[in-house]
């Protein structure tokens, strides 16, 4: 397998490499199938997998482009996307991703943060390697936004 650090579910960092992936090693044992993970970039792991380097990969969200080339499992976790911003900045949201035209927002290259986004044109959109690197954009007042998962950018 091959994933990012992403941390609370799964990292090199985090005992076991996580609780995420303990279930999927767990589960594939029971089918006498042992795995490994190795820890790359986002960009790295999907490359790795589709140049068949690599079995699998670990935490990928669902999207009609990748659903063309990979098979999804069923669902081993719920993960929150969303959009961080600075407590002092005054972002007028109203709901719509139509309503984020006028903000810089940082987003890791190759995330899914929903199929709207993707397919809106319209953002100003920074592609950084990570989501703490976005998130470190947004400290800096560099960015306005960050969109990416709540429990990752929280922990």
């Amino acid at each position: 397998m091959v994933t990012e650090n992403y941390p609370p579910y799964f990292s090199e960092n985090l005992p076991n490499n996580g609780w995420l992936y303990e279930i999927a090693q767990s589960a594939l044992k029971t089918q006498g199938i042992n795995s490994e993970v190795e820890f790359t970039t986002w960009n790295r792991a999907l490359k790795l997998l589709e140049k068949n380097r690599k079995t699998a990969i670990l935490g990928a969200f669902y999207s009609l482009k990748r659903n063309e080339v990979f098979y999804y499992s069923r669902p081993l976790a719920v993960a929150h996307s969303g959009v961080f911003k600075r407590k002092e900045s005054i972002i007028n949201f109203d709901g719509t991703v139509q309503s984020l035209t006028p903000y810089s927002i940082g987003i890791e290259d190759n995330a899914v943060v929903s199929q709207e986004f993707a397919r809106n044109t319209d953002l100003a959109i920074t592609s950084t390697k990570s989501l703490p690197t976005s998130l470190y954009l947004l400290q800096q007042g560099r960015i306005d936004l960050v969109a990416g998962t709540k429990e990752v950018g929280k922990y």
